[in-house]
């Protein structure tokens, strides 16, 4: 019986041996699933190469400015002054004194801190107001500089004021106001006219009293007033009608009331200015301001 068993087992074997093989069931294999894991860390002595990190963007440096260049010198302003011999400076009347026009111009100079150009046209010849007329009508240098200028100085109150008398001839000498008003007027509207516009400082001047000495007459005093109030009336309005500002010598030189001897303001000669008076003339005029170029 058992051996019967065996042959049956090994006819089985046999034949399982000998089958043709099938298609193979392909196994299944299980995909492991990948769990990320920290990023990992360089430490101190690790060969590992650290990741670069984002390159940084430096700010454009700016474009060099250039520094501005040194604005140009300015020109030197001009200073004309013509008219009589108040600020001419002759050193016979007056040696080794330093005159109006030359302070005038150092004042400007001191004030605005600008070089001034200074052209003295004025004139020791007795010049009236009528002669400067005729000049600045007809004489081309003159005519030249004052077209050029940017500060003009107008002295010509002095010689027209001519009295015989200053105490029998008062009245009479009073009325030289009004004889000469038109011809001023014309004198201050040529310069103006010269200018054509441009943008000046015009100046002028009034008389100041050389009648007052010591030793003139009470009468004589009493008429230089009369006729000298009139007179520098006069010569200022006209002045001040044609764009100029008048500096008022009259009251500097002889106080409030006009009779104030000039003393030592003057020259020997009593008439033109000394040292000292040239001083004051130019404090005057500084006193009047520098517009419409300074401030």
């Amino acid at each position: 019986m058992l051996r019967r068993l065996l042959q049956i087992l090994l006819q089985a074997i046999l034949l399982a041996s000998c089958a043709a093989p099938g298609s193979p069931v392909p196994a299944t294999v299980a995909t492991p699933r990948i769990t990320p894991g920290p990023a990992p860390t360089a430490t101190v002595g690790s060969t590992a190469t650290p990741a670069s990190p984002s390159p940084t963007i430096a700010p454009a440096t700016p474009a060099p400015t250039s520094s501005p260049a040194p604005s140009a010198t300015p020109r030197p302003w001009s200073l004309v002054v013509v008219g009589d011999s108040i600020p001419y400076n002759h050193p016979k009347d007056c040696p080794g004194c330093t005159g109006v026009a030359t302070r005038y111009a150092a004042a400007i100079e001191l004030a605005t801190g600008r070089e001034v150009t200074l052209t003295n046209l004025s004139e020791y010849n007795g010049l009236r107001v009528e002669g400067l007329l005729a000049e600045l009508r007809s004489d081309a240098v003159r005519r030249k500089a004052i077209a050029a200028a940017d500060f003009v100085l107008i002295t010509i109150a002095h010689n027209n004021v001519v009295c015989p008398d200053w105490d029998l001839d008062r009245e009479a000498c009073a009325t030289l106001a009004e004889q000469y008003r038109a011809t001023y007027s014309r004198v201050f509207a040529e310069v103006v006219g010269l200018r054509a516009g441009r943008t000046t400082a015009y100046r002028t001047v009034n008389r100041y009293n050389d009648v007052t000495e010591p030793g003139v007459t009470e009468g004589e005093a009493a008429g230089s007033r009369l006729i000298l109030d009139a007179w520098n009336e006069m010569v200022c309005v006209e002045a001040t009608a044609n764009g100029f500002l008048c500096a008022d010598l009259y009251h500097a030189f002889n106080g409030p009331d006009g009779l104030t001897p000039s003393g030592d303001l003057l020259a020997s000669d009593y008439t033109h200015p000394s040292d000292l008076g040239s001083e004051r003339i130019t404090e005057v005029l500084a006193a009047l301001g520098y517009a419409p170029f300074w401030p």
